[in-house]
Parts: structure tokens; C-alpha cells; sequence
């Protein structure tokens, strides 16, 4: 992934366009429930071998995914599946993204009115701004030819309606309902690099504390990486993030019982971070690590892949974050660069850690909604599209377009035509759960593999046991460790999650100036060279951010949240 910082002047130009976007937008948060074309291209009578009714003519989808990504990466890993796809169910799927940031890329589109049929990956207020300006099809009907696909949003509807109590829109990796079925994966958590760990006799790390205390003592050990560059505790990267909470604080804030940058308590009182003493105290903490040394200050404006860079030159003894990004990103790295002479334990492992003055930290934050699949008003062929997305929702659908082609000498799964019988490779999954794994992720995502090309797939629990993620279906020894450490730290955020706020409401631009005043505000104090000067700025940030209206969105989300634990019976 590569990212561009944009002239001046395109900026003047989006900042125009997103004005005259939002005037356009509805009053009433309810699309029109334009007439519908619910007629599907025909079928031969045959069927293929996953059970997919054969079309006479070709079937084309073209559908933009709203994710800041390379888009010659997206097309390298989708070519193979895509041209299978062709070949095998006659499906002509064109999944496409932009390196540029999401929300200008679809007020672009909206302000020129040229935007495709599906959009994916859309956050549900990117999805409230196509239903508002009457641009997304209602799925009602259509959802009543499907089995699969209205089995599912039995369970989910009710939280996605609209005012007109019509579907507009549909999810991408949810969990079930009432997240039995969720996958059982811890997210984020903090992270200590192990060999370094053990080197300092693996003390208590329990409490932020202790952690800091261990931190400091393995860069003490080894104050400067192979090259001759200083190490650090832990580092942030880049973002981009546009929330009144910035994404380290998400990630981070469940150490103090944040969720999310909210602090709630028992009577479901919604509190911003800012205005809590637990998110003062996280600002302290986060604070004392700069003042230790602990803190690359770069982190604040390095991109990922940089960041990852830094990491694979053993830059960072930790890392608080989302667990990919460390693998992927650095020990998967080590393994290349180091073969046969890479250690087990040079990696990265996932610790419990939590304020004492709390019951469980709050790291892991599950809801049964994930992003959101509209189609729009360009739509000419919606009955299609949704016959895909009801073959998306069968077990056979989940796994060809979760793990990529079978049957290659690269698969990590076969499929028997005959017998209809499905089943990881013994080789794939020796490889993926040794205690040094040598599973090589690049070969096995060119033939589509990892969820690539799905647009409404589940990341509910199959009847076999396994999911659509192979890594999760069979989970290495670390893995394991990760959820069993952070088994605690789980918690259902679905009602908070599910809160969209209008477009076209004052509040939105509100928001956004909280925001740009909070990630400002918020990066100066935790970078302040004493105590007493991060708690001025982080308090001067508190008084700007209420008088640009901080209190009134936090009244917004209060209230919201509360409404929907009420509607759903939480």
C-alpha cells in the first residue's frame, strides 16, 4: 500500500465538493424505494460443481471497495480468481480500489454522480450518505428470491433498517447476532517481543506499570538495533484516521477500560474519552513513555510500511496494536530474511494488560455488524448481484471465495467435484500451525485467498468447525496463546457500532472539527517533555474540543446507544 500527499489545491477542490455533496443530502434518512428491476439473468440448467445455477450470458459486477489500498496490488491478487471465476460460474467479477483516501474518493463520486453498482467496505456513515441522497436500492424484494442470504439477515435486518423500515444495505465479515458464532480471535492487544522478554527473567507485566518497567529494561539491553539505530519501547503509525478517536487510543485505551475511546459504565452512561479520568490517565501513561525514551516520536507520520521497516531493523521492543501488523509486517520478514538460523522466539506475543483499578480490560471490541455492501441507483442488474451474495452465504461459497482456488499446487484446500468434499491440505496446515511456522501467505492470496474478493461473507463459525479464514481455522501455537491471554478483554459493541449520524446534520461537521482538534491536541501532550505540561495541553485540548461541540456529540452517542440496547433488548 502506498500513500500520496495531496496538493494544496486538490484539497480546496474536495473541501467544494463535499459541501455541495452534503447540501444535497435528504432530511429524513430514507432513500425513495425507486422501482427495482428484480429479474435475473437467465440460466442454462446447468449447474457447476459448488451448485451455482450456470447463466446463459455473462454476468458483470463491477464494485468499488472503499479501502485506501494499491490499486495494482487488488488487481495482481484478484487476476487468478477473477479469470476462475469466469471460466467456472461465468461471473465477471471487477473489484477495484483507489490509493486516495476513501471519503474523497465517494464524495467524487457522489458530486460528479458517477459511481459504480456495488460499493463495499463502506463505515455505516459512508452507507447513511448514499441511502440519504436516494442513491441505494432497496433490498427487500430481492432478499425474498434468495435462501441462504435471507436466512442470514433474519438475525441482522432489524439492526440495518432505515427510518421507511426498508433494507438498504448489507454487511461484509460480521458475526452472529448474538456473537455466539463470533470467530474467536483477540484483535488487539499489547505485545512484547518474547526473546528480548525472557532475556529480562519475564517479570510480572500485568498492570501499564509494570509493562513500561519491562519495556524499559529490554531496550536498556539493547539500545541500539544491528545497523547502529536507537530502539524504543513501542511506536505508532500513521493512520489516517478522521474519528473523534484517534486509532491508537482505540486500540490502547482498553488497558484503562475504555471501549473504544468510550468510557461506559453499569448504567450504560456514554463518556468521551477526553472528558474521563480514564482517558487522562491513559495520556499520562502514554506520556511517561516518551519521557522514558520509550516512544519513537516519528510514529505519529510513518506510514505502515515504514514503520514495519523500522521494526524488521529491530527497532521496537513492543507494539500495542491490531496482531497483524507485527507478523506480516516484521516477524514474517525475520523468518524470510533469516531461514533455518531464525529463533522461535524472536516474534512478537500478546499480553493481558490492565489497569488494576479495573475488572477486565477492554481491548477486544465484537460486534455483530461489520462494514457495509449497498447497491446503488446505477444498478441495472441487482437481482444478480444478489444471487452471488446468497451463493457468498453457503458453506461451499464461504470457502472458495475465503481460501482461493483449490486443486492448485499452491491451494491450501482441495475440493472434490464428485463427492463435494472440502478439505485443507495436509501440507498447508502442518506448515501454518508449526512452532516455526513456514507458511508462505503470498502464494496462497494470489489464487484469491484470504477473503479477497468477497463482498457480503460471514465470519460466523461453519457446521465443520472452521471459517473463512484459514489461519483462524487452524491457529498455530501463538495464535492459541493470543486468544487464551485476551479471553477476558472480549466485549459486544454491536449498539455502539451501530450508531450512524446523519450526513447532513450540523453535528457531523461538528465532529469533524472535534476531531482535527483532538488528534492535534492529543499527539502534542503525549509527545510534552513533563507531566505537568502534557496535562496543559491535553486539558486546553478538552476546552476546545466542547466549545467545537464535544459534548454535544458525546450527548448524540449517549443517547443513541442507550436507544439501541433498548430496541434490541440488551
Amino acid at each position: 500500500m502506498t500513500k500520496m500527499r495531496k496538493p494544496i489545491t486538490v484539497l480546496l477542490v474536495m473541501t467544494i465538493m463535499l459541501a455541495s455533496v452534503l447540501s444535497g443530502c435528504g432530511k429524513s434518512g430514507k432513500s425513495d424505494g425507486a422501482k427495482v428491476n428484480l429479474n435475473a439473468t437467465q440460466t442454462t440448467g446447468e449447474v457447476n460443481a459448488y451448485g451455482w445455477e450456470m447463466p446463459k450470458e455473462t454476468i458483470k459486477m463491477d464494485v468499488f471497495s472503499a479501502m485506501q489500498s494499491s490499486p495494482d496490488d487488488m488487481k495482481k491478487y484478484n487476476e487468478k480468481m477473477r479469470a476462475y471465476l469466469l471460466k467456472n460460474f461465468n461471473v465477471d467479477l471487477n473489484i477495484f480500489c483507489y490509493d486516495t483516501n476513501p471519503d474523497e474518493r465517494l464524495n467524487l463520486m457522489l458530486s460528479s454522480n458517477d459511481y459504480p453498482e456495488c460499493i463495499m467496505y463502506l463505515n455505516a456513515s459512508q452507507a447513511q450518505k448514499f441511502i440519504n441522497m436516494k442513491k441505494a436500492l432497496p433490498l427487500d424484494e430481492l432478499m425474498e428470491n434468495t435462501t441462504d442470504l435471507k436466512k442470514r439477515y433474519e438475525r441482522y435486518a432489524p439492526m440495518l433498517r432505515s427510518d421507511d423500515n426498508k433494507l438498504y444495505q448489507l454487511l461484509d465479515q460480521c458475526a452472529n447476532a448474538d456473537l455466539n458464532l463470533q470467530i474467536p480471535c483477540a484483535d488487539t492487544a499489547p505485545m512484547l517481543r518474547l526473546d528480548w522478554y525472557k532475556e529480562i527473567g519475564s517479570p510480572d507485566i500485568s498492570t501499564p506499570d509494570k509493562y513500561l518497567d519491562a519495556l524499559k529494561q529490554m531496550v536498556a539491553n539493547h539500545p541500539t538495533t544491528p545497523s547502529g539505530k536507537k530502539t524504543y519501547g513501542i511506536s505508532f503509525y500513521d493512520t489516517k484516521s478522521s474519528s473523534i478517536t484517534p486509532s491508537f487510543i482505540s486500540w490502547i485505551g482498553g488497558m484503562f477500560g475504555l471501549k473504544q475511546g468510550w468510557d461506559i459504565d453499569s448504567s450504560n452512561n456514554v463518556v468521551h474519552w477526553l472528558n474521563s479520568e480514564k482517558g487522562m490517565k491513559l495520556i499520562k501513561w502514554l506520556n511517561q513513555l516518551n519521557r522514558e525514551g520509550l516512544l519513537d516520536p516519528e510514529g505519529f507520520m510513518t506510514p505502515v510500511e515504514s514503520w514495519g521497516e523500522k521494526g524488521v531493523d529491530q527497532r521496537y521492543a513492543g507494539y500495542m496494536g491490531p496482531w497483524f501488523q507485527p507478523g506480516y509486517y516484521i516477524s514474517d520478514n525475520w523468518m524470510k530474511l533469516m531461514g533455518d538460523k531464525y529463533p522461535e522466539d524472536m516474534r512478537y506475543v500478546h499480553y493481558n494488560v490492565k489497569d488494576p483499578e479495573i475488572d477486565h480490560a477492554t481491548y477486544n471490541p465484537k460486534s455483530a455488524l461489520g462494514s457495509r455492501v449497498i447497491l446503488t441507483d446505477k444498478c441495472k442488474n441487482p437481482a444478480d448481484y444478489m444471487r452471488w451474495f446468497d451463493f457468498e452465504q453457503s458453506d461451499i461459497g464461504v470457502k472458495l471465495m475465503g481460501y482461493g482456488i483449490p486443486n492448485e499446487p499452491d491451494s491450501i484446500w482441495t475440493y472434490d467435484e464428485k463427492t463435494k468434499e472440502a478439505k485443507f491440505t495436509e501440507k498447508a496446515v502442518k506448515e501454518i500451525t508449526a512452532e516455526k511456522s513456514s507458511f508462505d501467505f503470498d502464494p496462497y492470496m494470489l489464487l484469491g485467498g484470504e477473503c479477497q474478493m468477497v463482498i457480503t461473507g460471514t465470519a460466523e463459525t461453519l457446521a465443520d468447525g472452521t471459517n473463512c479464514w484459514f489461519n483462524q481455522s487452524n491457529k498455530d501455537k501463538w495464535k492459541k496463546l493470543k486468544d487464551e491471554n485476551l479471553k477476558d478483554t472480549f466485549y459486544d459493541n454491536t449498539a455502539m457500532a451501530a450508531i450512524v449520524m446523519d450526513p447532513n446534520d450540523p453535528l457531523t461537521a461538528k465532529k469533524q472539527r472535534c476531531a482535527d482538534i483532538i488528534m492535534t491536541g492529543y499527539s502534542k501532550a503525549v509527545l510534552a517533555k513533563t507531566e505537568e505540561e502534557c496535562i496543559t495541553i491535553i486539558e486546553k485540548t478538552k476546552e476546545d474540543a466542547v466549545r467545537a461541540g464535544l459534548n454535544e456529540i458525546q450527548k448524540f452517542y449517549d443517547e443513541n446507544y442507550k436507544t439501541n440496547l433498548k430496541k434490541w433488548g440488551k
